[in-house]
């Protein structure tokens, strides 16, 4: 009987649709705040979308990458929401106005 090796070989998954989006903020802070706060929900599939957040100085850069057109349209849309979302605390929390948020 032969003895066979089976060794693991790692798939790359190639992820051909990206979306970058850069949003400034008047404060680091805010700009941290929010990052942290989007950050904390991980994608749902890992295996198709691929999502870095930084801040660099009073800009959250987000880049977006999905293995299919769709799945793109649909987190970069939950995302704009959860983005909406944090903005509207800022404009009540906070003392400055920066962002006015009116219902659709």
């Amino acid at each position: 009987m032969e003895n066979k090796k089976t060794e693991a070989v790692e798939v790359e998954v190639a992820f051909p649709h990206k979306y970058n989006i850069d949003i400034p903020f008047p404060k680091e802070e805010w700009a941290q705040n929010v990052c942290r706060t989007l950050s904390a929900d991980r994608e749902l599939k890992e295996d198709q979308v691929h999502r870095v957040m930084i801040v660099e100085g009073t800009h959250l850069k987000v880049t977006f990458e999905t293995t299919e057109l769709r799945l793109l349209r649909t987190v970069v849309t939950s995302f704009f929401d959860m983005l909406l979302l944090c903005m509207n605390a800022i404009n009540i929390f906070s003392d400055l106005k920066q962002y006015p948020i009116h219902p659709s």
